[in-house]
């Protein structure tokens, strides 16, 4: 294959142009519109590929550096993270506040949206353990706070629940209180096995 000159190379280029401009000169509204619009998402999607591997080279990254921490480390990085937190929710404003509850709310139901049965059980019982926790560390001046708490949380989010969000609170009850009682049920079942029936 012969290789072109640089004269030969920059003549190309310069009839590929006149080209371009003599197409795009003759181009409609409705093709101009179209031909961003793909230029637009052709970027966008660039765009989305390399952050997405950016965001995997990052993750990459801070999981290697943390499978090596200490101990001294690992209690250092929580810390840390807890004070930066502290200090960004301390300088945010109300829409900022606003904003990020409804981001938390919405990551939160998306992921109970898509857990398994044995997930939600598991989610269930690891809270019960935490809060039991702290429950029994907690002062009388805590436990009462966190009982109005709780009151005032309850009233506003059920006077502004909607009848779709009232129907699924009282299905995801009716389904704890079942698990509940099947969880009574095995534990008599299994404790009527191990001691016999009661004799009368």
């Amino acid at each position: 294959m012969v290789r072109e000159t640089a004269t030969q190379r920059k003549r190309r280029l310069e009839k590929k142009k006149e080209k371009r401009l003599e197409k795009l000169s003759q181009e409609t509204e409705q093709g101009k519109s179209i031909r961003l619009e793909k230029r637009r998402k052709r970027q966008n999607e660039a765009s989305e590929a390399k952050r997405n591997a950016e965001r995997l080279r990052i993750r990459e990254t801070v999981t290697k550096l943390r499978a090596n921490e200490t101990l001294e480390e690992y209690i250092s990085r929580l810390e840390q993270d807890r004070l930066r937190h502290e200090y960004a929710r301390s300088i945010e404003t109300a829409e900022q506040h606003f904003s990020r509850l409804e981001q938390v709310r919405t990551r939160i139901a998306q992921t109970r949206a898509n857990e398994t049965v044995e997930e939600y059980i598991s989610r269930l019982e690891q809270d019960r353990l935490r809060h039991e926790e702290a429950r029994a560390e907690e002062t009388a001046e805590e436990y009462i706070s966190r009982l109005e708490r709780d009151r005032l949380r309850h009233e506003i989010s059920r006077a502004e629940e909607t009848a779709e969000e009232y129907i699924s609170r009282l299905e995801q009850d009716r389904l704890r209180h079942e698990i509940s009682r099947a969880e009574e049920t095995a534990e008599e079942i299994y404790l009527s096995a191990r001691t016999g029936p009661i004799e009368t």
